[in-house]
Order: C-alpha cells, then structure tokens, then sequence
C-alpha cells in the first residue's frame, strides 16, 4: 500500500534568540534533520506600523512567514505603514507558502483600527493570501470577522495558574473537527519555559507531535501539506529524538507481508431464518465463548427472543472443540468457521461471518467476540461491560421490531464506548486515510464523527454491506504480534461506524454504567480539564 496521506508540514516558531542564525542558514540543516519544514517568524509591531526589524529572509533554504505580534492599537495609516513593509517580503522565493497561498499570521487583532477594513489592508499584500488568526476565539467567528481560519492558541502566561501539560495531550486526542480551517499547534518547552507548565516531558511531547500531525493528516486529505506548528523550535530541538524516530512516528502503512493459507474450514448445520438475529462471535477464548453462549437460549424463543441463528469464527486448531462445544448446548442454527489467527475478531467477521449473515437476510445483529485486553489494568471488566450490554434479553427480544420502526438507526453501542474519531489517531490515521481516498470521503468529515470502541455493537445488518465493498484479504492483516493499536484490525473498528454514518443513519448508545469503560485518551483528565 503506498503512502495515502499528505507529507506533515510542521513550522517551527523561531526564536528572538536564534534570528541571527537563521538569517545566517546555519539552522536549516538541524531543522530538516527534526522534521522542520518552515518556519514562522515572530514580528512586533509598534504603534506606528513599523516592524521590530526589517523582515528579510535568511540565506537556507527552508521557507519563512511571518507572525506579526500588535500590542499597541494601530491607525489606519500605521496599518498602510505596515502593509508597505509587508509586501516585500512576498517576492521572496523564501516566502512560505501554504496550500498554495502565501502565509500571514496575526496576533493581537483587537488592536487593529477596524477589524474588516484593517484585514482588508492587510490582503492588499497579496491576492490569494492565506490570513490565519493565532487569538483565542471560535473558528468560525474569526472567519465571519475577514480571516481564513486559525491556529491553535498556547500561550500559558496569560493563564492565572501554569495549566497541566497533559491537558492539551487530552484535547488533542479529543478534538472533534472544528468548523472551518484551523490548524493545530504543539508546545515542546525550553527549561525556562517550564515554569509556564506542569508536568512537561518528552514522552508527552513524542505522543503530541505524532497525534496532531495525524489529526491534521486525516484534516487535510488529499490537500498538498498537513500542518502543524511547533510553539518553540528550542525545545523541539530538546525533546524530539531526530530524523529516523521523527520518520518512523509518521511512516506509511506498508502492506502486510503475505503468510499463511487464506483457506478456511467450515461446520454448519441448521437452517436460518432471515428473521433471527444473527449472532456473530469470534471465540479466541473458548472458556469465554463458553460462558457467552450458556447464558443465552439455545436458538433463542424464550425470553421474547424472536430467536437467535449463531455465527461463530474460531482459530483452525480449536475448531472440534467449539463444535463440540455449541453441540453439547444444544444449538440448532450454527454457522462455525475455522481461521487463522490473524486481523483479530475483524478478519473473521469481514471475510467470513459477515457475508454469510448477509446472505441469510437476516435484518438484525450482535457482533461480540471474547475480549480479553490484558494491556489493559481491568481488561476484563472492559469485555464483561460490553457482553453484558448487548445479551441483554430485553435488548434481544426487542431489536428487529425497533429497526422496523426506526428505518433511521444503523447501531446500538454499549454506555461509554462512543469516542471521538481523534482518540489515539497518530496510531490509526494512515490506514483510515487510504479508505476514505479510495471512497471519496472527506477527512475533515471524518473527524466529526464518533466511533464505537470496543467492536462490539449490535443493529441493521444491512447497514454493514458497504464493507464488504473494501475487497479485503486476509493478506492485508498483519500478522498476530501481541499490537495493541494501530492495526487495520484497529482502524477498520473505526471504520464500521464511518460506514454507518455515511448512510446517514444513527448511532444510539445503549443504557448502562460507564464504570468499567477504560477513560482513552487520557479521559481521567476529565475533571481537572473542565
């Protein structure tokens, strides 16, 4: 598989401190050794329009734009003043460029005469600037105000208290997609800025990087660079590894080396009726799909169960015992396959389970398999919440009546598990990135949406066609190596729920205690973020 995302873009804050180097080109090398790709370059601006220092680029070779910095209220003649030593600048082959348009940023807008007509002057500098806000604010009122969109604030000083580092790592893997362009930025701290913040480190900082890079990847699909800015160029250059640990962060998903027979083996007996629910499970665990299906009515009809048809994926050398196994319980609709331990519970219930329940007609389902997440500290109680949630009789008895009567609902989720498509993504975006260029989707999309953790759900069947539209083998699966993230098996987890909302169908979240629930993306954090 090649590379289906866009290069990351970062741009790197250059310091007062370092401006003389940098004119010199004798930071440029380390720069593109860290994976600096541009550079932004604070300006003040005094109360006359007039810069700090003449802005001129330096003699590298890496691309500059500035960052004007107004802390003093302008006139409108300062604003022509500035605009005049502004435009310059763009007739450099230095002059950073971003999807194709020369870029401004601006800081301390309350301080401009007029913020329309000021911005106004300021697009005088170039036809198809790119103005990008860096206040505070919502993105799409910076917008409605003259600029195109805006970047990540992270300043700490203005804070009444220095504020936890690890909350910012929270936000980014919990940032639904704001409307309109912003562009994410990430804060490596120099020691003197440590005082601004708690709890600093590198490993924090080698996750950010990677996440917001990864979020702004799946943000911009398809678009020519994937931005990030780097609030301190001093501390990346402390706290980021260089360029093999920086490429390996943001490497292609390579295509699985091929291994192993794709055959499979089946044992099926009993005639299914389009009107159970078709129950798929894959059962790595026998002891665990043991005590799965003991709790259930054999083939269902009691309980108000309208009745239950068992489709179950087993590893190939376990596949007498779980025929013995759902023999001895007397279940008398069995769809059991035998397969290579290989794509986790995803492989089998793509390739095998799945297509088998579609081709039965069955109009409801419930997809479990026998969770065990010892990566996890209460790996077990996570499975338990989700088992427990979805064979719920009422739950049984009532779901292909409750999709009859709601053509709208696609999937039912346990309490807790609904996440933000940004949890943990610098671990799954390339392999999203390829499914939504090869189905014309949008990233920006994308990252609106939730996805259900965990992978077990339960809804309209018919809904999950389109991911037999993938063409999958069991080939593209990597090989069982103990991962706990970052697989396709991982990705396409989130894919099920992408697939499901594309059709504009729902996503309901079933009732429960969330207790159980593993907080992702550092969601302990959650009260002292609020």
């Amino acid at each position: 598989m090649t590379d289906p995302s866009p290069d990351p873009f970062w741009i790197a804050l250059l310091p007062a401190e370092e401006r003389q180097a940098w004119r010199q080109g004798r930071l440029d090398a380390d720069a593109r050794n860290l994976g600096i790709s541009g550079w932004l370059v604070p300006q003040d601006v005094t109360a006359a329009g007039t810069l700090e220092e003449l802005l001129m680029p330096g003699v590298g070779d890496l691309p500059a734009a500035p960052l004007l910095q107004l802390r003093e209220p302008l006139t409108p003649m300062a604003e022509q003043q500035l605009v005049k030593q502004l435009r310059p600048w763009w007739r450099q082959p230095q002059a950073l460029r971003l999807f194709g348009r020369p870029l401004l940023l601006l800081q301390g807008a309350e301080h401009l005469s007029h913020r329309q007509f000021s911005l106004q002057r300021l697009r005088w500098l170039a036809f198809d600037l790119l103005l990008l806000s860096c206040d505070r604010g919502d993105v799409l009122e910076q917008i409605e105000q003259g600029f195109d969109g805006q970047v990540q604030d992270l300043e700490a000083g203005s804070r009444q208290q220095p504020p936890l580092y690890l909350q910012q790592l929270r936000s980014a893997h919990h940032s639904m997609e704001p409307r309109g362009l912003w562009i994410p930025a990430v804060q490596a701290l120099t020691p003197a800025m440590e005082l601004g913040w708690r709890a600093g480190c590198a490993e924090a900082y080698k996750e950010w990087l990677p996440q917001a890079t990864a979020w702004s990847r799946l943000r911009f699909l398809g678009e020519a660079e994937a931005p990030v800015v780097i609030a301190s160029w001093q501390g990346h250059q402390r706290w980021w590894p260089g360029e093999s640990a920086a490429s390996s962060q943001v490497a292609s998903a390579a295509e699985p080396a091929a291994s192993g027979a794709e055959a499979t083996q089946r044992r099926c007996w009993g005639t299914p009726q389009s009107e159970h629910v078709a129950l798929m499970i894959h059962g790595y665990y026998l002891e665990k799909l043991a005590v799965m299906v003991h709790r259930l009515p054999a083939g269902g009809h009691q309980g108000g169960i309208p009745g239950l048809d068992l489709y179950v994926s087993t590893p190939f050398e376990q596949l007498d015992e779980a025929e013995a196994l759902l023999r001895s319980q007397g279940w008398p609709r069995v769809h059991l396959v035998g397969v290579a331990n290989r794509g986790r519970d995803i492989a089998p219930f793509l390739l095998e389970l799945l297509p088998a329940a579609l081709q039965q007609g069955h109009r409801a389902f419930v997809k479990l398999h026998t969770k065990a997440s010892p990566h996890l500290q209460k790996g077990d109680d996570w499975g338990q919440h989700l088992v427990d949630a979805l064979l719920d009789f009422q739950l049984l008895g009532e779901l292909p009546q409750r999709l009859q009567h709601d053509p709208c609902l696609g999937l039912l989720t346990p309490a807790g598990t609904l996440l933000p498509m940004s949890v943990a993504l610098q671990a799954n975006a390339l392999h999203l990135q390829g499914f939504l260029q090869a189905q014309g989707w949008s990233g920006q999309w994308a990252l609106q949406q939730r996805f259900a953790a965990g992978s077990m759900v339960c809804g309209r069947l018919q809904a999950l066609q389109p991911l037999l539209n993938l063409g999958l083998s069991l080939k593209r699966f990597e090989p069982e190596a103990g991962q706990t993230d970052g697989t396709l098996a991982h990705a396409l987890e989130r894919w099920i729920s992408l697939v499901i909302l594309e059709q504009e169908l729902r996503i309901d979240v079933l009732p429960g205690k969330t207790k159980a629930v593993p907080r992702f993306g550092y969601g302990w954090l959650e009260a002292t973020v609020a």
